[in-house]
């Protein structure tokens, strides 16, 4: 089984950084922790398993693809060797990749 490298860009990390602040403050440090862990998880996963996520319709590139942990949408793109994690958005967000 072929392993994909995992390549968070800066904008998925500030997306996780922004849902743990946003949870710490609204919720407790213990759910904004279990939260992230999830989210890390199921992105973790997509090393050995890329091609799970559904493609994004509304995409410009038609190969990103996304993945939904509890209430967030994991934005991703499958490349050769490496799979890139985009963005994580929260599903209310009327939000388009």
């Amino acid at each position: 089984m072929k392993k994909y490298g995992i390549m968070m860009l800066k904008s998925y990390q500030r997306d996780v950084q922004s849902i743990v602040n946003y949870l710490k403050k609204h919720e407790s440090e213990h759910i904004a922790e279990m939260q992230a862990k999830r989210i890390y998880e199921a992105s973790f996963k997509l090393e050995y398993f890329p091609e799970r996520g559904s493609p994004n319709d509304t995409s410009k590139a038609k190969i990103t693809r996304f993945i939904i942990v509890d209430r967030y949408k994991i934005y991703y793109v499958v490349h050769k060797n490496h799979v890139s994690l985009q963005r994580v958005i929260h599903m209310k967000r009327n939000f388009k990749i």
